[in-house]
């Protein structure tokens, strides 16, 4: 049997490289390609499967020209871009719908999100499979824990960590709040603007 051919197409090009769901299907990449045959934002039109993770001009044109199944993980919709990018929540959901029914299939990453999808008009058959973390990579140790700390001059003071864009809904705001209020704590953000 013949394998499949994937194509991971991703818009990671200049500050596009930081967004989440860039970063999020590059860890992904990593892991599939040690399991099978897949390339990153490969040329051709000939593929079996397109594995679409961004939704910009450059995802856009290549849907249009693939001959492949076309399939699009959800990283986004709508309600999550309120306060972050321009344009009411009405105007995102007429977005978000006409893009992603030119989909053949739909990853959500959770199901809120799939739900948050049907209510918009997404009508496109869709599959709930949550982002996954690299347990060997992402594990703890002892020793960078330890550089940390000394890097940081921390010593043993606690310390509360968040990792995720500096965006109203990763909480940045109450973040902020409640290290004003907790002195005894060390606050430590790590990410950096969405857009």
């Amino acid at each position: 049997m013949e394998s499949l051919r994937i194509n991971f197409v991703v818009e990671d090009m200049g500050a596009f490289r930081y967004l989440g769901c860039a970063t999020l299907a590059r860890e992904l990449y990593i892991a599939l390609s040690r399991i099978v045959d897949i390339d990153w934002n490969g040329k051709g039109n000939d593929y079996d499967i397109f594995h679409f993770h961004t939704f910009g001009p450059y995802a856009l044109y290549r849907l249009k020209v693939s001959k492949g199944i076309n399939i699009l993980t959800s990283h986004s919709v709508p309600s999550i871009n309120v306060g972050n990018v321009v344009g009411g929540e009405n105007l995102w959901r007429v977005v978000y719908r006409w893009i992603y029914n030119r989909f053949d299939h739909i990853i959500a990453v959770s199901h809120t999100s799939e739900r948050e999808l049907r209510s918009i008009g997404v009508r496109k058959p869709s599959t709930v499979i949550y982002n996954g973390i690299d347990l060997d990579r992402f594990c703890f140790s002892e020793e960078k824990r330890k550089r940390f700390r000394e890097r940081y001059n921390l010593g043993d003071r606690f310390v509360v960590l968040n990792v995720g864009q500096k965006t109203p809904r990763k909480g940045i705001y109450d973040f902020v709040k409640v290290a004003r209020r907790i002195k005894e704590a060390v606050f430590v953000w790590v990410g950096g603007m969405p857009y």
